[in-house]
């Protein structure tokens, strides 16, 4: 049965904490909520994650649906502090979706 980890702190902490859960647990199948593939973080500054999301989630279920992997946004973070961008899937449509993302964010 999967389980929900969730990882509070700075984003360096969390970051690291993401980190080391994912090197526990390994690139199995399970990494997530039971989806295929791995899981890769990257920070975006709070002021742009309105513009990977989109009104009413347009641009980031476009990003979703391009490049094939899950992309979440961990928003509860500290003043200042960067947001946390969850990607999940495949090892390529990973790699797709952090490049559409990037430059979503550009």
């Amino acid at each position: 049965q999967p389980r929900l980890v969730v990882i509070e702190g700075d984003a360096a902490c969390v970051a690291a904490g993401v980190d080391l859960v994912t090197t526990l647990i390994g690139n199995s199948p399970a990494v997530g909520n039971g989806a295929p593939g791995t899981l890769q973080t990257f920070e975006c500054p709070k002021s742009l994650v309105g513009r990977v999301i989109g009104k009413g989630g347009e641009t980031i279920n476009e990003l979703q649906r391009r490049s094939g992997a899950r992309i979440q946004i961990e928003q509860r973070v500290p003043e200042g502090a960067p947001c946390i961008v969850e990607v999940q899937g495949e090892d390529a449509a990973v790699e797709e979706a952090i490049r559409l993302t990037t430059e979503v964010m550009a």
